[in-house]
């Protein structure tokens, strides 16, 4: 599995949500976000969780490192993770991310790459360029 977005403005990362939702998401439901700061990886997950059914504002887990929110009408949770702040793949393991990576719920991650050892196989690989005047080029693929 393997695309290629181009979104101009929130109102297109809104509506790519809202395919992914529909489209992969519905298969593959852990997400790892690869973007340098400030490229959208939060507002994309705000957006993700609106598309599956989330009534709550996505809000960056930088301090928390995980957030969850619940998903109207599903017995399936959004979780989502900013793993900046761990250097080392065992902090990861202590807060029971391997946990996160094999339950059915939705798990999205900001800055997995301490995660690679741990690759899971449902898990799509969303990075996100930042190019001129705002737009995105985001690509999606299977891990």
């Amino acid at each position: 599995m393997q695309a290629d977005y181009t979104v101009n403005n929130l109102a297109e990362l809104a509506e790519l949500a809202q395919q992914l939702a529909a489209g992969p998401l519905q298969t593959y439901r852990k997400v790892f976000l690869d973007a340098p700061m400030g490229a959208g990886k939060t507002t994309l997950v705000h957006y993700l969780l609106q598309a599956l059914g989330g009534q709550e504002e996505a809000s960056s887990p930088s301090y928390s490192l995980i957030n969850e929110y619940s998903l109207q009408g599903s017995p399936l949770l959004v979780r989502h993770a900013d793993l900046y702040r761990l250097d080392r793949l065992e902090e990861a393991l202590d807060i029971g991310i391997e946990d996160y990576l094999e339950d059915e719920h939705y798990f999205f991650v900001e800055w997995p790459e301490i995660l690679l050892p741990l690759l899971a196989e449902n898990a799509l690989h969303l990075r996100i360029l930042v190019q001129e005047e705002g737009k995105r080029q985001i690509f999606l693929e299977k891990m």
